[in-house]
């Protein structure tokens, strides 16, 4: 569901690092993807350019998210992309995933 949503453009990657901190990342990532975030930066700082949630996105795929960030944190950006959206469906009595 993450991929769609990017794909759809419901989801962009500055709206992913509003729940998808740095910190969420520093803690959750397998060290070879936290590599290849931190070149990923240092490449584009080389080069004058600034780090973007974009570009970050760009050396994580959503599988790579789906299997490191814990699914709660997941689960609250794609209710927010929903709610932006407006598809979001009434919830109530469900239990939800917050």
């Amino acid at each position: 569901m993450l991929g769609v949503g990017l794909d759809q453009k419901l989801l962009a990657p500055s709206q992913l690092v509003v729940h998808v901190t740095p910190e969420v990342l520093a803690h959750h990532l397998p060290p070879d993807a936290m590599t290849r975030v931190l070149a990923s930066a240092l490449s584009a700082g080389q080069r004058g350019e600034q780090a973007t949630p974009e570009r970050l996105f760009e050396s994580l795929s959503p599988d790579v998210l789906v299997d490191s960030v814990p699914l709660e944190v997941l689960w609250r950006c794609l209710d927010a992309a929903a709610e932006r959206a407006g598809i979001a469906g009434d919830r109530s009595g469900e239990g939800g995933h917050s």
